[in-house]
C-alpha cells in the first residue's frame, strides 16, 4: 500500500468536510478552484482513508445539527404559546432518548411518562418560585369551590 501524502491528506480531509456540509461535486470545485473530476478520482483512489474523513464528518455535521436543534427547542420552551411550549418538551424528550445509551433507553421505556405529563412538568420547572405558588392556590382554590356546570 502507498503512503499517502500529506497535501492528498489535508486535501481528503477539506473535501470531506466539504461534502458533509452538503456541497455537490460542481460547488466543491467552484470553492476550491479543483476540477470535480479530479476530486471524485481521488475519492475513489484513497477509498478507506476518504470512507473514514467522510464519515468522521458526518458525525460533527450531525453532532453540530443536534445541537442546534437543541437550542432552538430550548427557546421554544421559553415562548408564551403554551402549544408552542408543549411541542418543544415533547421534542426535547425524543432528543433526549436518541442521546441515551442504548441501556438505559429500554429502562426509560419502561417507566415512560405520556407527553402532555412530560410538557406539564417542564412547565412547572419554567415557572417562578411565585409563579408556582399561585398556581397552586388556584388549584386549591379551584378544589375547594363546586363546579358551577354539575
Amino acid at each position: 500500500m502507498a503512503k499517502i501524502s500529506d497535501r492528498v491528506r489535508k486535501r481528503l480531509r477539506r473535501l470531506a468536510w466539504l461534502r458533509a456540509t452538503g456541497h455537490t461535486w460542481t460547488t466543491i470545485a467552484e470553492e476550491t478552484g479543483w476540477p470535480s473530476a479530479d476530486c471524485e478520482t481521488l475519492t475513489q483512489k484513497h477509498a478507506a482513508l476518504w470512507r473514514r474523513l467522510m464519515l468522521a464528518c458526518l458525525r460533527l455535521r450531525a453532532l453540530e445539527t443536534l445541537a442546534e436543534g437543541m437550542a432552538v427547542l430550548r427557546l421554544a420552551l421559553r415562548q408564551d404559546n403554551w402549544t408552542i411550549r408543549r411541542g418543544a418538551a415533547a421534542s426535547l424528550v425524543a432528543y433526549q432518548r436518541v442521546l441515551q445509551n442504548p441501556r438505559r433507553r429500554k429502562l426509560a421505556r419502561a417507566s415512560q411518562l405520556d407527553p402532555e405529563s412530560m410538557a406539564l412538568g417542564l412547565y412547572l420547572q419554567g415557572l417562578a418560585e411565585e409563579e408556582r405558588e399561585q398556581l397552586l392556590e388556584q388549584l386549591v382554590e379551584q378544589q375547594r369551590t363546586p363546579d358551577a356546570s354539575a
